[in-house]
């Protein structure tokens, strides 16, 4: 018999959170994000002004990452720019930010997505194909932690 709403199973532990979903229609899916909330990848800056493509960026549909800060990395760590994602494409990747890059086109970035959300947040939304800066749909939850018994 298939539920009419969301059914989230979710482990949060020291360094990923493991997110299983079973969706209205029966499917099940999973993610693993850092438990930080932060999505790390790199991406290549495009020609196009204040824009970047990351194919393997995780995100359901148009407009998924819009309002979320982006921070540009390098090598150690250190940010170089920090902005506001401005729109985002989840079929191409393509992020457009609104601060403009000192990177040549063509280049690779490091970037950290911050979508100031508890990682279970995130993987709800990155699960059920939600925006950040929209509602979840009507779910149930159920969270347990491993962070203590790691310790």
């Amino acid at each position: 018999m298939k539920n009419s709403r969301w059914q989230f199973w979710i482990d949060v532990g020291g360094t990923f959170t493991d997110c299983l979903a079973t969706d209205p229609n029966g499917r099940e899916q999973f993610v693993k994000v850092l438990s930080s909330g932060i999505v790390k990848g790199s991406a290549t800056v495009l020609p196009v002004a204040n824009t970047i493509a990351d194919p393997e960026l995780k995100g359901g549909g148009d407009g998924f990452w819009q309002g979320a800060t982006i921070r540009f990395v390098d090598n150690a760590g250190d940010i170089l720019v920090e902005s506001i994602v401005d729109r985002s494409e989840n079929q191409s990747g393509l992020i457009v930010i609104g601060e403009r890059l000192q990177v040549p086109g063509g280049s690779t970035i490091e970037y950290e997505l911050v979508p100031n959300l508890l990682a279970p947040v995130l993987g709800m939304h990155l699960l059920a194909e939600t925006p950040i800066r929209e509602r979840l749909p009507t779910c149930e939850i159920q969270l347990g932690t491993t962070k203590g018994t790691n310790a």
